[in-house]
């Protein structure tokens, strides 16, 4: 079963588990499958050989079926879910995510070209000329380190190579129903025998944005993008070769995220506005910030956000006679997010918040390879990273509407915390003989935070003559202001796996692995001193699974079975501080279990026609967390804010969801070919908040993406229509609780009909 590493990315290569590009008509072959390779070790292999539950969305699927967003691709793919909150972004693998805390690190590593990008925010910039997505499920801990205790993501972007001929390519996609557009220039190839480049230029704008305002009549969640890339290979010598990758993305929405639901879904009428209660992509409040807001360098004058980053990395590989690679990436990533908010969801604009976030971070990763399909196939590497965050959030009240004049009082939370780490590891495969392999690893970190909250409370601004305090006013902070504090842990992460060839086409595994979430330091305006720091979470995986081809190749079918343990889970817990009511704070609170079942299956039906789709079945559930927060819902009707969650299901873990897909490409004479794709996706109902309110709970969905469209059989131009979400599902990502008042659910796009056009050169 084993099968010699490919020199280099099999291009058009199939979806799997979820939706896949047919075989094209050949006369005189063989119909069969694609080979899928992968990098999800380290090295290219087909994902039939690894002991890995993996999802892979190849940059083709996506470009012919319009995905531009982590967003509408998790809606295909099982228990994988992305979706915006208030205070980050929810990144959910077989139900466990991290929770509403800036300073919790995520627990899905998401890496770019083999860089680590740990922020939330970043799963927000756009895909951009990609070559895959790989979806690994489960606890990652040897080849990627730290906070992939739900598992990982690797996107790899396309690179021209010395060698390869000149390509240009135009794209331009135009969306009916919200008047929106995208357009994108792609230009590529060698230049001279050593050296070849790559450079990317897209942009987009989401015209009318699929939300209304009904206080100002404004367009609301309306989205711009601009994103450029230039990569350079450099190959000066036969074994040595330097990639040069350089990235500037912006990304501003205007406009609330969020809608407001009322709990029995009946609108409120204050006269001038009013909320109408239901997810139905209308809105109503006054999207005018506070000046006050723009304190942390933005140009925000209204509700929206703004995101900037910058992301450059160097990789420099030298092949040594004997067959062995050293690996060096460099990598420098900076980005800034700030965004402004009416928290009320109404027309008063009254009690307004805000968030700000400037990252930035240094890493280099050096990594040693042996040949593959020796007795002993091995890597060891050490990686070190440094980074900073600058964080910030509060809440601001218009004095202006309580008669008070032109003032604004302002809580205000900041948080700076400054990392170090640094790691090793090594991974082995030890080929037994030609039906069974041992694979194991074993990876050492050591890490180091500081932090410092500078907090400054009871502030106000008289007719911009600046901030200052408010001896006496009510404070909108904790008492955490001036909190400095270091902490530092090690860990060891092991992996054990065990491979069989039952047969030459059917592979069985089971693996066993540990991996950890690292802890730090809360930036919930409200913790107390004693409760900012939280530990390390840990997660313990086993999985046992099938890869198997069969039928001469025409069928794949994947099964894996798993259960995780975390313990030490870091969640917004309550606290006694001795007032009246309990204070919400940050800690280490709770154990939790998730086990289920995923199957992939794709099926070859002709040489025009593949068919096929996956499924998953999970049980995520909170075994310990005693002192949680209770729903708004509860919370009203019984007067009680701690709850005990304990043999609740987690949020936005959906008990099934499955998709299914069927994808053609027929030949129509005269050189040209019409291609077509249908994908089915499917949820029951779940939890979409961290408060599991019933209120807002998700129900049951079915989204239906269909296309159409002529290509030249030459690949020189194509012609499509695009539909998403047919069924024009409302479907919620996220949510939140405000106040106790009301709660806020963060929409996906309902229908939408796009037109694009490619051409190339």
């Amino acid at each position: 079963m084993r099968m010699k590493a490919l020199s280099k990315y099999i291009n058009n290569t199939l979806l799997v588990g979820m939706s896949f590009s047919p075989l094209t008509s050949m006369q005189g072959m063989t119909m069969a499958l694609e080979e899928i390779t992968v990098t999800a070790t380290k090295r290219v292999e087909s994902i039939q050989e690894i002991p890995i539950s993996m999802q892979v969305i190849t940059g083709d699927k996506m470009e012919a079926a319009g995905i531009t967003e982590f967003e509408a691709l998790s809606t295909l793919v099982p228990n994988f879910s992305v979706g915006d909150g208030l205070v980050t972004n929810n990144v959910i693998i077989r139900g466990v995510g991290s929770g509403n805390d800036r300073g919790f690190e995520q627990s899905v590593g998401m890496f770019i070209d083999g860089v680590y990008m740990p922020r939330s925010r970043q799963y927000r910039s756009p895909f951009l000329d990609v070559e895959r997505v790989e979806i690994l499920r489960g606890p990652q801990a040897v080849l990627y380190g730290l906070n992939s205790t739900a598992g990982s993501i690797n996107i790899s972007t396309k690179t021209n190579r010395p060698g390869d001929e000149f390509e240009a390519s135009l794209m331009g996609e135009y969306e009916a129903l919200y008047d929106s557009y995208l357009a994108r220039a792609i230009i590529g190839g060698a230049v001279g025998d050593n050296f070849a480049m790559r450079l990317v230029a897209q942009t987009s704008d989401s015209g009318d944005g699929t939300e209304k305002n009904a206080v100002t009549g404004r367009n609301s969640n309306v989205h711009e993008q601009d994103l450029v890339r230039l990569t350079t290979v450099y190959e000066p010598l036969e074994n040595l070769s330097l990639k040069l990758k350089y990235e500037h993305v912006n990304f501003k929405t205007e406009g609330n995220y969020g809608e407001a639901i009322t709990r029995d879904g009946n609108p409120i009428d204050f006269g001038a506005w009013i909320v109408d209660g239901k997810a139905n992509h209308q809105q109503s409040y006054d999207d005018t910030l506070i000046s006050l807001l723009t304190i942390y360098d933005t140009d925000q004058d209204s509700a929206g956000s703004e995101q900037s980053s910058n992301n450059i990395a160097l990789k420099v590989n030298y092949d040594f006679n004997d067959g062995n690679t050293l690996t060096v990436t460099g990598a420098y990533s900076k980005f800034k997010y700030d965004s402004g908010t009416d928290i009320q969801n109404n027309g008063l604009a009254l009690l307004q918040g805000y968030i700000f976030e400037d990252y930035e971070q240094s890493s280099l990763e050096v990594q040693y390879s042996s040949p593959a399909d020796q007795v002993v196939d091995y890597i060891i590497g050490a990686y070190y990273q440094q980074s900073n965050l600058h964080g910030a959030s509060g809440l601001a009240l218009n004095g202006s509407l309580l008669g008070l004049g032109p003032v604004a009082f302002l809580g205000d939370s900041r948080l700076l915390v400054d990392q170090d780490m640094f790691s090793v590891y090594g991974h082995a495969i030890w080929n037994i003989n030609t039906g069974v392999r041992l694979i194991g690893g074993l990876r050492y970190v050591d890490e180091g935070k500081e932090v410092d909250r500078p907090a400054t409370c009871q502030r106000i601004n008289l007719n911009g003559t600046g901030l200052v305090d408010i001896p006496g006013f009510p404070s909108l902070c904790s008492e955490a202001a001036d909190y400095k504090n270091d902490r530092s842990s090690n860990n060891w992460m092991p992996e054990i796996a065990l491979q069989y060839d039952f047969t030459e086409d059917i592979m069985l595994y089971t693996k066993v692995s540990k991996s950890v979430k690292s802890g730090g330091f809360a930036a919930s305006v409200t913790a107390p001193p004693s409760n900012i720091e939280f530990d390390d979470e840990t997660a313990t995986g086993f999985e046992m699974g099938m890869k198997s081809t069969l039928a001469d190749g025409t069928v794949q079918l994947n099964v894996a079975l798993f259960i995780i343990d975390y313990k030490d889970l870091q969640l917004t817990s309550f606290v006694d501080s001795g007032g009246a009511v309990p204070t919400a704070a940050v800690s280490n609170a709770g154990k939790a279990k998730s086990q289920g079942v995923e199957l992939d299956v794709r099926w070859a039906a002709n040489e025009g026609l593949t068919l096929g789709g996956s499924m998953g079945w999970l049980d995520a559930e909170y075994e310990e967390f005693s002192n949680g927060p209770c729903s708004r819902t509860h919370t009203v009707t019984t007067g009680e804010s701690v709850c005990d969650l304990a043999g609740r299901e987690l949020p936005l873990a959906p008990n099934l969801t499955a998709s299914l897909f069927a994808e053609g490409e027929f030949n129509l004479g005269n050189g040209i070919n019409l291609v077509s794709g249908v994908d089915l996706s499917w949820s029951q109902d779940y939890f979409v908040d961290f408060n599991l309110e019933p209120n807002i709970k998700q129900n049951a969905w079915a989204k239906l993406d269909v296309r159409i469209g002529l290509a030249s059989q030459d690949n020189k131009w194509s012609v499509s229509i695009i539909g998403q979400n047919l069924t024009d599902e409302t479907i919620a990502a996220g949510g939140n609780n405000i106040a106790n008042s009301h709660d806020i659910v963060y929409l996906m796009a309902p229908r939408t009909i796009k037109l694009r056009g490619i051409v190339k050169f």
